[in-house]
């Protein structure tokens, strides 16, 4: 039977991360409004490549770190900020900052173990312009707090690490629209067993949405057990080697699904956007397979089980899961 994992098909209308990345004023969806006391925030969200990357470093900053998208670091400077606490860090941080990537800076302890950090990371996602003919180099840098999700089911709990640097667009969208209150209550409608359990459709019958597509991102992320992936409507004639057509692979939005095998979803790579793996609750996942459930109708549920709530939460040395993502994403080769 073929799989579908979307709506139906139908007409498109440290540790200091394991921190890890991406990559201004930070958005107030994705972190309550910087104070000017905090150890490390954002200026700006958007910064063009022609123009200096400012953070705010709070009283007694003298110290940060950059780190790559996996955690490892990469350079770690000392710092003098001005009596306003600005620190543009383009030229402390020139060597990588140029170069298009996925980073992560944090207020760091000199000399301290590399999980001793204050406050809260920024990801600083370095993007190129990527269209045919566009000219080398950086373009624009997006700068954004460190968060991740915890999402409350009737079930149990479970804490969803974003991969910033894998998609970092579809990341960020899910973020804001879940600190906005979009997935308060909704259910998982698609539950099967051994292969993935899917949510965030505000129709509650696979068909919904956000009233808006989104871009495909798709990477050599890997759809273990675990991994959190953007639905998407079914391209009827892909299949093995046969990628979505565009038409198909840009339709994702606000649904997401988790894979519930590290063997059958395999069929699912780089087919869909990966945007991050689940934590903590595991749990959870085995509570979700268990669930009755209607095969003959899309293996809907046959008694709901809510998403209470999704909270969107800034990263701390002390409330760190990118530091199990980056446990778990070893164990199981890496991506």
């Amino acid at each position: 039977m073929k799989r579908i994992i979307g709506h139906f098909p139908r007409a498109v209308p440290l540790t200091m991360l394991a921190l890890m990345a991406v990559g201004g004023q930070a958005g107030p969806a994705l972190a309550a409004e910087a104070s000017a006391t905090e150890p490390l925030t954002a200026v700006r969200g958007w910064v063009p490549a022609a123009q200096p990357m400012v953070v705010r470093v709070g009283p007694g900053v003298t110290h940060l770190a950059l780190l790559d998208a996996a955690g490892r670091p990469l350079e770690d400077k000392d710092i003098a900020a001005g009596p306003d606490g600005m620190v543009d860090i383009r030229p402390v941080f020139a060597t990588q900052l140029n170069i298009a990537g996925t980073y992560a800076v944090a207020a760091a302890v000199r000399g301290a173990a590399l999980g001793q950090f204050s406050g809260t990371p920024l990801i600083v996602s370095v993007r190129a312009d990527t269209r045919r003919g566009a000219a080398p180099g950086p373009m624009v840098t997006r700068i954004l707090p460190l968060t991740y999700a915890r999402i409350e089911t009737d079930l149990g709990e479970m804490m969803l690490a974003f991969y910033w640097d894998a998609a970092p667009n579809s990341a960020e969208f899910i973020a804001r629209l879940a600190s906005e209150g979009f997935y308060n209550g909704l259910t998982f409608h698609r539950i099967e067993k051994g292969f993935t359990a899917q949510t965030g459709d505000p129709r509650g019958d696979g068909t919904g949405g956000p009233g808006m597509a989104l871009q495909p991102e798709f990477s050599n992320k890997t759809h273990k057990r675990g991994v959190v992936s953007l639905s998407r409507v079914t391209d009827p004639s892909e299949g093995p080697g046969v990628p979505p057509r565009p038409e198909y692979a840009a339709t994702g939005g606000s649904q997401w699904f988790i894979s519930l095998s590290d063997v059958a979803t395999k069929q699912l790579d780089r087919k869909y956007t990966v945007i991050g793996r689940i934590v903590t609750g595991l749990e959870v996942l085995e509570k979700l397979e268990k669930v009755p459930v209607d095969e003959k109708h899309n293996f809907m549920p046959e008694q709901p089980v809510i998403v209470r709530r999704v909270t969107v939460v800034p990263v701390t040395a002390n409330d760190n899961p990118y530091a199990q993502l980056r446990e778990m994403d070893a164990l199981t080769g890496g991506n």
